[in-house]
């Protein structure tokens, strides 16, 4: 379960939530998970790309991130770091690779966006398997039972 790209943004009303009322909703979710059987992990929300005008990167979720945490600890599931393993992607990447990983490009490559796009929160496709690639090793490394024998890199 991993989600608050949008939650954290009190500009946005119609999707904004505390980081309070966010915890509750892992927690939820995550009960919600386990009275049908299957099997939650906790992902707290994967790193945007923020970079400050020095080009140092730095975390744009704030608490949020301890939040999930704290709801994986509640409802007793596993929980990863996404934030903290796509961060240090981006940070050694640097503010320039790693727009490679985002939204986040000039004019010309794609035709949906024939002026670019500006996007430093979703991923293109080369982000979206970075992000795979991370939480499958974590996932590894915890040893979940059941799913744990089908994961592939």
């Amino acid at each position: 379960i991993e989600f608050c790209h949008n939650d954290h943004d009190s500009r946005k009303p119609e999707r904004f939530c505390t980081p309070e009322q966010y915890e509750v909703n892992l927690i939820k979710m995550a009960g919600d998970v386990k009275q049908k059987g299957a099997h939650p992990v906790i992902l707290s929300p994967i790193a945007m790309h923020s970079f400050n005008k020095d080009g140092v990167y730095h975390d744009g979720h704030a608490s949020y991130p301890v939040h999930a945490k704290q709801a994986a600890v509640t409802a007793g599931v596993p929980y990863i770091d996404a934030d903290s393993l796509l961060g240090a992607t981006v940070r050694q990447m640097g503010p320039e690779k790693s727009k490679d990983l985002y939204m986040n490009f000039g004019p010309g490559l794609y035709k949906e966006f024939p002026e670019g796009h500006v996007d430093n929160t979703h991923l293109r496709e080369a982000g979206a398997r970075k992000v795979c690639e991370l939480v499958i090793t974590a996932m590894k490394k915890l040893k979940l039972e059941p799913i744990d024998k089908y994961l592939k890199q």
